[in-house]
């Protein structure tokens, strides 16, 4: 390995580990969102999280359409 080339690695590294600290940083901030809505709104830490991915993916109808089909299943169960 060349000096420079071990100069880009060590920079790829260095950018690597700085990547994985910001990736670390976003899921606290996420964890303490969830923490929140169940303290401050009384919603479950995991429908809030649920919720939360359906709405960024534009995907609350078939979140809900799915939700209606296992509610289905259930009542049929009891």
């Amino acid at each position: 390995m060349t000096p420079e080339t071990k100069k880009t690695l060590l920079a790829l590294v260095s950018e690597y580990g700085d990547s994985l600290n910001r990736v670390a940083a976003e899921k606290d901030l996420m964890k303490v969102m969830a923490q929140r809505a169940n303290i401050e709104c009384a919603v479950p830490e995991a429908a809030f999280k649920r919720v939360a991915l359906a709405y960024w993916k534009d995907a609350a109808q078939q979140e809900c359409e799915a939700l209606s089909e296992l509610l289905a299943v259930f009542e049929s169960v009891k």
